[in-house]
């Protein structure tokens, strides 16, 4: 079998402030920055290992793409995660998550969209103090949703970022088959465990 990494294109959706490029920065780079970096149609790729195989996560962050309403097909075309991200904080971050979703299937167009990976992520638990949206409120609207998996971060203060962006590679790896950046090798992994489906953490 080839040893070429395994390639995963990720992109992230939700409103203008939730915490997007913090979250992205916090993962690739271990500190917290409140948005100086903005990733616009380049990828910003991350390789990991996990469980023993390395995988090459490419990372696309729309900046402010609820400004520009639809921001068009070659965003979204082949991706293989869409993550939606909301503020705890904020009702009206968390309620438009529903068109985020929408707008990705709109355009992405999968085969079987009922079993395209998305990942929902209630960002700025730092804030609690603050929370607006319930916990079980996010968890409900998952589970409406297919049992997307749900969780709950802070980005600034790095509670379990990597563990999820882990979570989710290991989900996505054991749910399909990954072609190489050539289109030649097919890496098959086996489904020989259940994924850690974390609901939420605080």
């Amino acid at each position: 079998m080839s040893t070429r990494p395994v390639s995963l294109k990720v992109i992230a959706l939700g409103e203008y402030g939730v915490g997007k490029t913090s979250l992205f920065y916090q993962f690739i780079h271990d500190k917290f920055d409140n948005g100086s970096l903005t990733i616009h149609d380049d990828a910003v790729k991350k390789e990991v290992v996990v469980d023993g195989r390395n995988v090459i996560l490419k990372i696309y962050d729309i900046f402010q793409v609820e400004r520009f309403g639809s921001i068009g097909l070659s965003f979204y075309w082949k991706m293989d995660v869409c993550i939606l991200v909301y503020d705890v904080t904020s009702p009206k971050s968390f309620d438009k998550l529903e068109y985020w979703r929408d707008e990705f299937l709109r355009q992405n167009k999968p085969p079987v969209p009922k079993h395209f990976p998305f990942f929902v992520i209630g960002n700025k638990t730092d804030l609690e103090e603050s929370r607006a949206v319930s916990s079980r409120k996010a968890e409900e609207w998952c589970e409406s949703k297919g049992n997307t998996t749900h969780f709950e971060i802070s980005a600034k203060d790095n509670v379990i970022v990597k563990q999820v962006f882990l979570d989710i590679i290991r989900t996505v790896l054991r749910r399909k088959a990954i072609k190489s950046d050539d289109g030649q090798q097919v890496v098959k992994i086996q489904a020989d465990a259940k994924p850690n489906r974390i609901m939420c953490w605080s």
